[in-house]
């Protein structure tokens, strides 16, 4: 199952790649490379359980647009069975921190990939989900980060009777059983509604903790 949710570095991430940052600077194709090139040794060749590790990191390359123009570049996704690449890239978009060498330019490409990284996979998901697939659903609820609590409500109004054993099965139980009773484009629904109320209780001060 390929993990599709959005990876963010930790402060201790950050601070692991920023002790080889030295004086870097982005002047072409080459420096970015190097900086991606970098974080993988730093991140990706580390145990499972080591807290550092990022194995999200390994799954990105970067290509050159060609030897006649060296403003733009490409990266590619290899996730299992499956490579995503990004429309061109200008390389300029990398150069904004280069006024303060080191370590801001750094953060400024391993984030720039990682968003790009990122939207790949949500429009993977949102594509998929195009499609009344029962496992394209369950993954594009995973996807939004809900878990099985989420769901819980609208399962005890579908089969009260049945309620306690589905919750317990976990979040993909819970979506087949409503798309058998609501309906694919129902589900959608639900699951875009609890995530939207969510991130509003989340932006909001007075809400309780």
């Amino acid at each position: 199952m390929i993990d599709t949710r959005p990876v963010v570095l930790t402060d201790a991430q950050w601070s692991a790649l920023e002790k080889n940052a030295d004086d870097c600077v982005i002047r072409d194709f080459n420096d970015i490379e190097a900086v991606l090139v970098s974080a993988q040794e730093t991140l990706g060749h580390l145990a499972d359980d080591n807290p550092l590790y990022c194995p999200a990191l390994a799954e990105l390359a970067v290509w050159d647009s060609g030897p006649e123009d060296n403003a733009d570049l490409m990266m590619t996704l290899n996730i299992p069975g499956l490579r995503l690449a990004t429309e061109m890239i200008q390389i300029r978009d990398f150069r904004v921190a280069n006024s303060t060498p080191g370590a801001p330019v750094v953060r400024v490409v391993i984030g720039e990939l990682l968003t790009y990284r990122n939207r790949l996979l949500h429009d993977l998901v949102v594509l998929a989900c195009t499609h009344p697939n029962l496992g394209s659903l369950a993954t594009y609820a995973e996807h939004l980060g809900l878990s099985a609590a989420d769901l819980a409500e609208h399962v005890r109004e579908s089969a009260s009777r049945t309620a306690a054993k589905i919750n317990d099965a976990g979040l993909r139980e819970q979506v087949a059983h409503l798309v058998r009773n609501y309906r694919h484009a129902n589900v959608r629904y639900l699951i875009d509604q609890h995530v939207a109320a969510a991130r509003t209780a989340a932006s909001d001060p007075t809400t309780p903790a």
